[in-house]
């Protein structure tokens, strides 16, 4: 599943989002649309293994509650195929190794209950860490 934006002007951002929360993802997906952002989005974490080794992105949103994915494991993966990757993560519960999530690069850490204006500011910071490479 893909959606696409073209930001007028400037350099677009590409944002992988990985998540199998429908309707979290669809959130993710719109708030990085409106900061003007190509975004890409998996449900599962091999298929978004695929997509980081055919694809360059700025910009990866985890979520850490995605079926049949362990966050740590995945995280070190990706830190192997895009070690410069900015690295966002969700979760819907407090993560119980969230000292592992920093030393992976993890930039923010956002647990449930989302709010609109929580998951924006985690595209928000996501998106301007990501400038700055």
């Amino acid at each position: 599943m893909s959606f696409h934006w073209r930001h007028e002007g400037g350099q677009q951002v590409n944002v992988l989002i990985c998540s199998d929360n429908y309707p979290l993802l669809e959130s993710l997906a719109a708030s990085a649309c409106r900061a003007g952002c190509r975004v890409q989005a998996c449900s599962r974490g091999m298929e978004a293994i695929q997509v980081l080794t055919a694809s360059t992105f700025d910009l990866l949103i985890l979520d850490l509650e995605t079926s049949g994915l362990d966050g740590l494991l995945f995280l070190s993966i990706v830190r192997r195929i895009a070690p410069k990757l900015s690295l966002m993560a969700i979760s819907g519960r407090p993560y119980l190794h969230e000292r592992e999530l920093q030393h992976q690069g993890v930039l923010c850490y956002l647990v449930d209950p989302f709010s609109k204006t929580g998951m924006e500011q985690v595209v928000r910071t996501g998106l301007q860490h990501a400038a700055k490479r």
